[in-house]
């Protein structure tokens, strides 16, 4: 067996080094020529039996054709589009191409959704700050969210509430470029939806999903209105609002064409019961340290993904599995103030008694910016026991001390 893996970036590189530990072979693909900002340097070549590179779609085709490739799988956000169409043309299980481009086209995404009769907020999208700013004021929406239409990682995401945040966020978006490189030439407006939001990690196969995990965020808003992710609060399968998120996310994979991959959707559940969507992307969710959820809870998503590849029967078996009864919470660290980044701060979060994992991705000596995304943590955490008061307790302390500046000198 020999799987393609479109953008085998970052945490994405789990899905070659997984394949290689079960004795199957991957070859790397790119989907554009040129890979800039936090997906740099990331790909280790030597997880793969070949890295293709970028190449026009057809030519690529030939070269997995002849290579005897039996499928064809996502990697990081950027590569889903490409792994459907290239899947539809290889062979093997693959997610419908017609809709894959709304994986990482957020208006796209949006409308397909609506167009299924899914809830999703009120959206539209603008090349303009003063057509948002019309419509805004025209629907009566009090709070919009401002995001790229094709970015990810919370890049330029901003919740805002007056006309003047509004054009300085849109003006902020067009002027930039998104994580890939490119030029943003359109602006995703949402009327920001209210209640508890979700992150429901699934595995597909055949058509089959398969929910693997839900969490519940805990978010911040910074100043400037950019969402900080505070927290993922594990949400067991006795909780009643486990079925109506695990089942509307469901529904929307359908809708999308989601057949065949992992997923990770977000879903906001608002206080009458009914699940909004706020996004999905066809890809294993970032932010997650495999190793540490396997020891945890059994099975990570990736490890679930990369097993129902190796072998699509295996899936079934997930259906019903159970979670051990632990209060488990996954802690973005958020560094308050930019300063340099300081030795032994890791060390001082390993006497938290709760602690069970750590990504610690900074660089002692190093600038370490004030925290605005997902895109400059200084690392994440998992806490982890029986009793939830303890590991509230040491969430409290950590942040205590992220507060008397930990991460930095």
């Amino acid at each position: 067996m020999l799987i393609a893996v479109v953008d085998g970036y970052a945490g994405a590189g789990w899905i070659a080094r997984l394949l290689r530990k079960a004795g199957v072979g991957s070859v790397h693909v790119a989907s554009r020529a040129e890979v800039v900002g936090p997906f740099a340097g990331t790909l280790r070549p030597e997880d793969y039996t070949a890295d293709l590179g970028y190449d026009e779609p057809d030519a690529v085709v030939r070269r997995l054709r002849k290579l005897g490739v039996d499928r064809v799988v996502a990697g990081a956000e950027g590569g889903c589009d490409l792994a459907a169409r290239l899947g539809a043309l290889v062979g093997g299980d693959h997610d419908d191409p017609a809709f894959s481009r709304a994986s990482v086209d957020k208006g796209l995404l949006a409308e397909l959704t609506a167009r299924a009769g899914l809830a999703v907020p009120r959206t539209t999208v603008v090349t303009d700050a003063s057509a948002a700013v019309i419509w805004a004021r025209e629907l009566g929406v009090p709070e919009v969210v401002v995001k790229p239409a094709t970015s990810a990682a919370t890049d330029n995401v901003r919740i805002c509430r007056t006309p003047a945040h509004i054009t300085a966020a849109c003006e902020a978006v067009l002027a930039a470029t998104d994580i890939y490189g490119d030029r943003n030439d359109r602006v995703v407006v949402q009327e920001r939806v209210s209640g508890r939001e979700f992150a429901v990690n699934t595995v597909s196969g055949g058509g089959r999903h398969v929910v693997v995990q839900v969490w519940e965020y805990v978010k911040q808003l910074s100043e400037s209105g950019a969402p900080l992710y505070d927290r993922h609060l594990l949400i067991h399968r006795d909780r009643p609002e486990y079925a109506l998120v695990a089942g509307f996310t469901t529904q929307v994979l359908d809708a999308l064409g989601i057949r065949a991959s992992a997923a990770h959707t977000e879903v906001m559940l608002q206080a009458d019961g009914v699940p909004v969507l706020i996004e999905t992307c066809a890809r294993t969710a970032g932010g997650c340290i495999p190793d540490v959820e396997v020891e945890l809870l059994g099975r990570s998503q990736l490890s679930v993904f990369v097993d129902s590849v190796v072998d699509p029967a295996s899936l079934a078996a997930h259906a019903d599995f159970l979670e051990p009864d632990l209060e488990i919470q996954k802690l973005s660290l958020i560094n308050p103030v930019a300063g340099i980044a300081t030795a032994g701060w890791a060390k001082r979060l390993r006497e938290l008694p709760t602690l069970r994992g750590l990504d610690d991705e900074t660089t002692p000596g190093q600038p370490l910016p004030a925290t605005t995304s997902l895109l400059d943590l200084p690392g994440r955490v998992y806490l982890a026991d029986e009793d939830p008061a303890l590991v509230e307790a040491d969430a409290q302390q950590l942040r205590l001390w992220e507060r008397a500046g930990l991460y930095i000198s």
